[in-house]
């Protein structure tokens, strides 16, 4: 994340404009991590989807092997 910061003074024009005497400046910010802003109920979704994502091609793959395996001891 980018912020904008002066190193001299800043002063408004006329018509309400903020202008900075050494000129503007862009520099790097890191936004602190916080774990209270995390939604404990989409966390629960993700999680859950995670276990999804994992269940459905194994579930279809053991389905299909139990149907090969009974087409083979039919």
């Amino acid at each position: 994340m980018l912020t904008i910061v002066c190193a001299g003074t800043i002063e408004l024009t006329a018509e309400g404009a903020a202008t900075c005497s050494s000129g503007w400046m862009t520099q790097t910010v890191v936004v602190p991590f916080d774990p209270s802003a995390i939604d404990p109920s989409i966390v629960a979704a993700m999680f859950g989807a995670g276990f999804l994502l994992f269940f459905t091609p194994w579930a279809a793959a053991f389905g299909f092997s139990k149907l090969l395996q009974a087409i083979r001891s039919f």
